[in-house]
């Protein structure tokens, strides 16, 4: 899925955020869009979880979800011994 936040716009008329409510994880979002790409993309993410999909995960969320998947397949006995070392 690819979103991207140009601009808010209503009845054809563009508006700013101070215009009407709009949800804090889009103001931070459009607010670091040029500036800060990482964050860009982690607010992108949390407007997904949060607004479309609660059960979205992230790049960086999927990633570590799929490697502690391979490490516990693997060995079992360290992967639980390093998830208690780390808690």
């Amino acid at each position: 899925m690819y979103i991207e936040i140009v601009e808010i716009r209503k009845d054809g008329v563009n508006m700013s955020t101070a215009d009407f409510s709009v949800p804090e994880e889009v103001t931070k979002c459009l607010e670091v869009e040029d500036e800060y790409p990482s964050l860009f993309e982690m607010y992108k993410s949390d407007i997904i979880k949060n607004l479309i999909n609660k059960n979205y995960l992230g790049k960086w969320e999927y990633k570590n979800k799929k490697a502690d998947e391979i490490r516990e397949k693997e060995d079992k006995l360290c992967f639980d011994f390093l998830n208690e070392l780390y808690k």
